[in-house]
């Protein structure tokens, strides 16, 4: 999927892109995987949108690496979550301790979640080549649509 020019098209597609790997089912529940970044605010936005208009239950993750990555992101996730009540959702909120990717796809699992949201590459390109990204390895291993918020 990402060597054949998609990774090209996420990071200069003006609108938000859905990748939909299987087949669409009902969306009874949104994920919106939150890393506190522009291009996640974007996502969380969207997130609300949908769960307002679709009547759906919506689920916020954010996922951390240790204590000190978790301090540095629990202001951003709680500032999510005061956005989301401030637009009469009321999110399931979660924050986990594990490498992005997976947890993401994880959690998608354990709550059966119908839809992904996430922001895009946020990166320097070149650092994401070498470290690879959470949205790379959503998007190699995912088998339900993914909305990525650019």
């Amino acid at each position: 999927k990402l060597r054949s020019g998609f990774r090209t098209l996420i990071r200069k597609c003006a609108v938000p892109l859905l990748v939909v790997p299987q087949k669409m089912r009902p969306i009874q529940r949104i994920l919106l995987a939150f890393d506190g970044s522009p291009k996640a605010k974007e996502a969380n936005y969207i997130a609300v949108y949908l769960a307002k208009h679709w009547d759906v239950d919506l689920y916020l993750l954010t996922t951390y690496r240790d204590q000190t990555n978790k301090k540095l992101l629990k202001e951003a996730f709680q500032d999510s979550k005061r956005y989301i009540i401030e637009h009469n959702v009321r999110p399931h909120a979660h924050m986990r301790m594990g490498q992005a990717g997976d947890t993401i796809l994880a959690f998608a699992k354990e709550k059966k979640i119908d839809l992904i949201l996430m922001g895009s590459y946020g990166s320097n390109p070149v650092k994401e080549m070498m470290a690879g990204s959470a949205i790379d390895y959503v998007l190699e291993k995912v088998t339900i649509p993914v909305l990525i918020c650019r």
